[in-house]
């Protein structure tokens, strides 16, 4: 776990929501969402090919422990 949220933190100080809020706008991509946002995806993404997760599904219950938020699948597919 330790090193999972240390990853996060690190893809964080590189990346941050700011910089994901910028490359948005230039795509013309509005985020609606008011949890699962789009810099939430791109976590949820990494950890998942870091970790080799089996599927979104058994991903979403890996999340929490990963230090990321907790969302329902049904919000992760239609993201």
């Amino acid at each position: 776990m330790k090193k999972s949220t240390t990853f996060t933190k690190l893809v964080q100080t590189l990346l941050t929501e700011e910089d994901v809020k910028q490359i948005l706008q230039e795509l013309k991509y509005e985020d609606t969402a008011s949890k699962f946002t789009a810099s939430q995806l791109l976590l949820f993404f990494m950890h998942a090919a870091l970790g080799q997760w089996d599927s979104y599904r058994s991903g979403v219950g890996k999340a929490v422990t990963s230090g990321l938020i907790r969302v329902c699948y049904s919000s992760f597919s239609s993201k």
